[in-house]
């Protein structure tokens, strides 16, 4: 008889605990639902937030975790995504007391990238500058003839991108001075080219022709919501 009253408390704490986790998964399921057709955000962050109602801008995936950041480049405007936990998003937690929230995204902008390397010598008195023009169309002619450009710039290159071959990476429209912005961004993959800036003079390759890609999103929170 105790055996089978042991069996039917365990199955019911079972069912207890099923009920609960289903009960918490179709909360989150509802609230999703409901602040994706909510015509009034702030409205809705008022009644259902611990976060008062703010439109952040979020520009790199530097400052969110990764499978969040994925999570908003497959969405689309107005969609919600989530839920997440987190114990130092929006530094409201303690290591002990983690954030659980989701996000809606309410709009996104767009800019052109472009990925280049560059050699900078720098010098921008008239001496220094007609001795860096000297050096620098004698190693385009060199790049141009066939030696690595990556060799080049671990040689001549003390801007600190020499480590990496001149490496820049991908930068967006209108994040450079505006003489290599312009040059760059009127360019494409493979060219070679010289520019001078306010920093001296540069020689510079386009490793990858321009693209559009997705530079800000504005999402708008809902966090730590009670049941």
């Amino acid at each position: 008889m105790k055996k089978y009253v042991l069996f039917f408390l365990l199955s019911l704490i079972g069912n207890l605990s099923y009920s609960q986790e289903s009960d918490t998964t179709g909360h989150w399921v509802k609230l999703k639902r409901d602040f994706k057709n909510t015509k009034d955000d702030a409205g809705f962050c008022k009644l259902h937030s611990s976060h008062p109602y703010v439109v952040d801008q979020i520009s790199s995936a530097y400052y969110l975790d990764a499978h969040l950041y994925d999570s908003l480049k497959n969405i689309h405007v107005g969609d919600v995504t989530g839920p997440f936990t987190s114990n130092t998003w929006l530094n409201e937690s303690t290591d002990a007391e983690k954030n659980m929230f989701v996000l809606k995204l309410v709009k996104v902008d767009s800019c052109f990238e472009v990925k280049a390397s560059h050699i900078l010598f720098e010098g921008t008195n008239y001496t220094q500058r007609e001795h860096n023009r000297h050096v620098a169309d004698s190693l385009l002619q060199k790049i141009q003839g066939g030696v690595t450009f990556e060799s080049v710039a671990k040689k001549y290159g003390h801007d600190g991108t020499e480590f990496a071959g001149g490496d820049l990476g991908w930068f967006k429209q209108g994040s450079m001075v505006k003489a290599f912005d312009a040059a760059c961004f009127n360019a494409k993959k493979g060219d070679l080219f010289i520019v001078e800036t306010p920093f001296g003079l540069h020689i510079v390759k386009i490793t990858a022709d321009k693209r559009i890609r997705v530079c800000q999103y504005y999402i708008v929170p809902v966090v730590k919501t009670k049941i």
